[in-house]
């Protein structure tokens, strides 16, 4: 587990990341991805996520995470490409390929929660999903108690084929708040209010697969055992940075 002193350095968050040198240039949680020749939207590389239920030694997670945390009020833009290769056929088991999770207030009783906003795959489509609450402790009574849920589900995805996307999030707990999401430069998502929780810190990007495989058990004999997605030209910067989604 990290801890949030330890990622809040703001002059570390804004980032952009083509993925061209030979060292890994994110945090890895859980399984490590790699940088890879295989195929790239920009340059010559890319970063390859790969995930296997029987494998990985962290059979539910690959991922990167950015050092450092948003700041409530401000508006930061996150851009980035996806590629789903013709392996990555549709599966019932839920799997994340993009969250901005939030750090929970230990100190009053909280614990981990859904992230204030995820892209998914799951089933074969893509979802967004938003989760936010004004609440100074979200299990003030006992149990995660939110203010709000709200999830988009945007058609099915593609593959063999670069996704780019752009969310352009002002990050609050109160009415101020909204978020924008353009998928290969369209307008999919528009929303106004709350966004996420009423926390010390804001959110903190992490791009990958986190995948409903913690426990084994409950996973389809004839279900998907296998995950790889790549993902380039990862940026975020405050929205006087001019993020063009289709470059």
């Amino acid at each position: 587990m990290f801890s949030r002193d330890a990622l809040a350095v703001d002059k570390n968050f804004l980032l952009s990341e083509h993925f061209e040198s030979e060292a890994l240039p994110l945090r890895c949680s859980g399984n490590c991805p790699t940088i890879t020749e295989d195929l790239a939207f920009s340059g010559a590389k890319s970063l390859k996520i790969q995930l296997d239920l029987d494998s990985s030694p962290v059979s539910y997670r690959t991922e990167v995470q950015q050092a450092g945390f948003a700041n409530f009020k401000d508006v930061y833009r996150y851009a980035f490409k996806i590629y789903l290769p013709d392996s990555y056929v549709a599966d019932s088991v839920w799997e994340l390929v993009a969250q901005w999770h939030a750090y929970p207030d230990f100190e009053i009783g909280e614990t981990w929660r859904n992230p204030p906003l995820a892209l998914a795959t799951t089933n074969g489509e893509w979802t967004i999903s938003n989760a936010w609450d004004a609440k100074r402790n979200t299990f003030a009574t006992g149990n995660r108690v939110y203010d709000g849920q709200e999830k988009w589900v945007l058609g099915d995805y593609e593959t063999d084929v670069w996704t780019a996307w752009l969310f352009e999030v002002k990050w609050s707990h109160t009415d101020d708040g909204y978020i924008k999401v353009w998928k290969n430069g369209e307008l999919v998502v528009s929303k106004s209010g709350p966004n996420t929780f009423n926390d010390k810190v804001g959110t903190y990007f992490k791009a990958g697969i986190y995948k409903g495989w913690r426990n084994k058990n409950t996973i389809p004999k004839n279900g998907v055992r296998s995950r790889t997605l790549y993902f380039d030209d990862i940026t975020i910067e405050t929205k006087n940075g001019g993020v063009d989604p289709l470059k």
